[in-house]
Formats: structure tokens, C-alpha cells, sequence
């Protein structure tokens, strides 16, 4: 991978865990040339030496002074195939440009173009997402990143998960993790993320061997949000994590969508509050999606349906309970549950509470 002087400089600089962001800062806007820093330490080690100390001004001098050290992590970085994406690289969003604290390095793994694709949807929900929401989920990320659009998602279990799986064999994703590329949260997903390298991205603020925080998980879905145009919103009790994707989006002045709740069902509490105050359009699959951000979806193809089936899969508009399905068929529920079952396992409808299904896919 080759470098200038100054993303060099940068990428150096963002190692240094003794300095904090705004030390970082500071040091950059010291030089009219940041690549000036390898011949003139002098004002980075002044800089350090009064507002931090004066070991840590010695450690600076020294590596910035001696070559090896910068060598050693070029070739770490090489050797676990990360590049390094810095805020003067042409790969870098102009919209994380914008941001308050917006991240010196980006360290990406996999198809960087990614990062700036014309259209990005971002998916995102708590780990305590309902099966049926997953699904639902699973085939919305499938159907929009099969036609073109770049699903953007953290990497947990639950409503990031179900985003990953979707869109991971077209490869249009965008996995964010909240820690450096050695730890993956949770460890369950350490495949999953290592697939979507493969075939999509799988970006990080952090330094590879940074672990993750509690803190530093608001920070990884405001990159979430200013990465992409819209924010679909999957799921999301009123104290979970969703909730600063959200406000990030909103922030923004990102589109907002997400799926409806029955009333009292915790997990939807999000949805359903920003449904009721118009800050986020009802969806309930891709067609919605597709139609609201003007995308045209490429043609799924069926897998083989009889007659029944196919009657009872056009039945189904939203969620409807199993007796209303029945009804609209004119069947006995009895009859239709096995036809239901088929469906589910051709993956067509999902599942919800109390005998209620949704079916993943319109039929015209």
C-alpha cells in the first residue's frame, strides 16, 4: 500500500494511545505540511511535553525521529490486509469530513469504493430483536443490496446481524465495528464479519488491536448514521443502543424508517414512538423502502408455489393474524397452517407473536 508523507504522518499519529483526539489535533494543525513532522518534530514533542509529559514528549521524539517504528506498523497493518484510510486520502467520506470529531484514520478491510456508493441504507436494531423483525430484516437487507444498494450496519447480534446476513452474498455492506479489526463484539460474529471483508467492507476507527468499550459504541452509530442516506430502524427498547443511532440520524437530517409494533411490545418501542411523532415512515419490507428513496428493485424469482400456497401468500398484506388469513381465503386455520409453515420455510413469511404472520414479499 503506498502512502504520502502526510497520510503517513496521520496514520502515526492516530497509533499513539497516549494521545488523546485533541492532542492528535493540535499536533496536526501545528504544521502548514504535515509531512513535515518527520524532518521538524520539534513542535509536536513541545506540544506534548506541556500538555502531557515529558516521557511521553521523549517517546513521541523518538519515533517520529527513527523510521522502525512506523515501518512496524505499515507491516501490521499489511500483514491482517487493512487499509488505511485517512481524512487527506481521496477514499475518505467527505461526509465524515463534516463530523465533530470525525475520525483521522478509517481502517478498512475488503471493497473500500463502498464508501462512498450512491446509495447506502443503513439497518440497525437492538440485540433483543423479535424472530420474525429478524427475518423480515434478513430480506429486506437481501432484496435492496441484490439491486444495488450498499446496506450500512454495526456488527451484533440481533438487528445488525440479521442486515449482515441479508446483504452479504452481494456484497454491497458495510460492517462498523466499535473496536479495532482483532476484536470483533461479540465473538459469535467473528465469520460472519470476516465473510462480509471478503465480499463487502468492514471499516474501524480504531487501531487493529483496540478493544471494545461501552462508550465507544454511541461513536461507532454516529458513523453508522452520517454514512448513510436513510436509517431503517429495525427494532429498539426506549434505553437501548438503537436509540443514539437514531438521534444521530435525526441530527443528520437522515431519512428515517422503521418497522410497526403491536402496543406494549418492548422491543418496538423506538419504531413506534418515531412513527407516531413523523420522524420515521411505517415500512414494512423493501417494496416500502424501495419506493420511498426511488430505487427499482430487481425482479425476485419465486420459488415454485401451488395454488394454495400462492393464495395464501397474496392474502397476507402486513401482519394478519392467522383467523384473518383464514377469513380473506375463505380456509379453515387449521388449513392454511401447514400451507403458513410451507411459506416460512420457503422464506416468504415470517412468523410473529400470537399466531400472527408477515409476509417478506409482495405479490403483485
Amino acid at each position: 500500500m503506498t502512502y504520502t508523507r502526510e497520510e503517513l504522518a496521520v496514520i502515526l499519529l492516530d497509533f499513539f494511545d497516549g494521545l488523546e483526539y485533541k492532542h492528535k489535533r493540535e499536533i496536526i494543525s501545528s504544521y502548514s505540511n504535515l509531512g513535515d513532522i518527520f524532518n521538524n518534530s520539534q513542535p509536536a514533542v513541545e506540544y506534548v511535553r506541556k500538555n502531557i509529559s515529558e516521557s511521553a514528549a521523549l517517546t513521541v521524539k523518538s519515533c517520529l525521529s527513527n523510521g522502525d517504528y512506523l515501518d512496524f506498523i505499515l507491516k501490521k497493518l499489511e500483514s491482517r490486509a487493512i487499509k488505511a484510510i485517512t481524512f487527506l486520502s481521496k477514499d475518505y467520506p467527505a461526509i465524515f469530513a463534516n463530523l465533530p470529531s470525525n475520525p483521522l484514520v478509517i481502517y478498512a478491510k475488503g471493497r473500500v469504493e463502498l464508501l462512498n456508493a450512491s446509495q447506502k441504507l443503513a439497518i440497525v436494531g437492538s440485540r433483543k430483536t423479535l424472530p420474525f423483525v429478524l427475518k423480515a430484516g434478513e430480506s429486506i437487507a437481501s432484496e435492496l443490496s441484490s439491486s444495488g444498494v450498499v446496506i450500512v450496519s454495526g456488527s451484533a447480534v440481533g438487528g445488525d446481524r440479521c442486515a449482515l446476513l441479508g446483504a452479504k452474498e452481494s456484497g454491497n455492506v458495510i460492517s462498523l465495528l466499535a473496536s479495532g479489526h482483532d476484536y470483533v463484539s461479540p465473538q459469535s460474529n467473528r465469520d460472519l464479519v470476516d465473510k462480509i471483508a471478503q465480499n463487502g467492507l468492514v471499516i474501524s476507527e480504531y487501531p487493529p488491536e483496540t478493544q471494545s468499550a461501552p462508550w465507544r459504541f454511541p461513536m461507532r452509530n454516529r458513523l453508522i448514521a452520517a454514512l448513510s442516506d436513510a436509517v431503517l430502524i429495525l427494532s429498539g427498547a426506549e434505553d437501548s443502543g438503537t436509540r443514539y443511532t437514531a438521534r444521530f440520524a435525526e441530527a443528520y437530517s437522515k431519512r428515517m424508517y422503521a418497522i410497526p409494533y403491536s402496543l406494549g411490545e418492548r422491543s418496538g418501542e423506538i419504531c413506534n414512538m418515531l412513527i407516531k411523532l413523523g420522524k420515521a415512515q411505517l415500512v414494512e419490507g423493501a417494496e416500502d423502502v424501495a419506493n420511498a428513496e426511488g430505487i427499482e428493485l430487481k425482479s425476485f424469482n419465486l420459488p415454485d408455489l401451488d395454488e394454495e400456497e400462492m393464495l395464501v401468500l397474496s392474502a397476507i398484506d402486513g401482519s394478519l393474524h392467522i383467523d384473518e388469513i383464514a377469513l380473506k381465503t375463505g380456509k379453515k386455520s387449521y388449513e392454511i397452517l401447514p400451507i403458513l409453515s410451507m411459506l416460512e420455510i420457503k422464506g416468504l413469511v415470517a412468523k410473529g407473536n400470537k399466531n400472527s404472520y408477515t409476509a417478506l414479499i409482495k405479490i403483485k
